[in-house]
């Protein structure tokens, strides 16, 4: 059942980045066209080992960082960041919720299951966890609201992908690069190859410990990758 749930989230992020790649990219672009890529590029990294899928995300993540600093310096320093639109949905953090609210706010913890197949790779023991923590914490807090501080309480709502257009009211006055949006669109396909990559491997490992056999060929693992 989890494999199957891996499944779906790497295929919920696949079709979310489709979307995007078509509505901001390029809108000329069939649908199965862009999924058939995505799909093929990332499948074939799902089917690698588990030790290089995570050299891959570190080389990703690496390349990331940087962005990911940028982009928030830009949105911290802007003069068109409302804090008291952020304050206003600050204020109602003591409001009970429903529980679809709920479903989709734990959604974000699950991460820690793909740790049942890479904690054999973590061979010492990791120090400063709460920095982690940390940076989690504060990465959820500025995902969330920042784009209430550019879009407003009320606007925000209003966008499907409320970052994109986070990203696009942003100016780079003195880059080659005018246009901020295209910074992000960069740093979100990287996260989402990431992303979709990550769960499908996991639950690639996770169907073959339900269908075990010594020794499984590169054919068998893609058979099952695509099952």
């Amino acid at each position: 059942m989890s494999g199957i749930m891996w499944y779906l989230a790497g295929l919920i992020t696949l079709l979310a980045f489709a979307d995007i790649t078509r509505s901001f990219i390029n809108p000329e672009t069939n649908n199965f066209q862009v999924l058939g890529v995505f799909f093929v590029v990332v499948l074939a990294i799902s089917t690698m080992k588990s030790d290089k899928v995570l050299y891959t995300v570190e080389i990703l993540l690496v390349f990331s960082v940087p962005f990911i600093l940028f982009l928030l310096g830009k949105s911290f320093f802007n003069k068109y960041l409302s804090y008291d639109s952020i304050l206003i949905v600050a204020s109602h953090v003591t409001e009970p919720v429903g529980w679809t609210t709920i479903s989709a706010a734990t959604y974000t913890y699950t991460g820690y299951i793909n740790m049942l197949i890479f904690n054999k790779y973590i061979t010492k023991k990791p120090k400063l966890l709460w920095v982690v923590a940390l940076l989690g914490v504060g990465n959820l807090c500025t995902s969330f609201f920042i784009p209430i501080g550019f879009l407003g309480a009320d606007g925000s709502t209003d966008f499907p992908f409320p970052w994109v257009a986070t990203a696009d009211s942003m100016r780079m006055e003195l880059a080659f690069v005018e246009r901020v949006l295209y910074v992000f669109l960069l740093l979100y396909a990287i996260l989402a190859y990431t992303s979709m990559f990550i769960h499908w491997h996991v639950g690639i490992e996770m169907f073959k410990g339900a269908f075990y056999r010594p020794n499984p060929s590169k054919l068998r693992n893609r058979i099952i990758a695509g099952a």
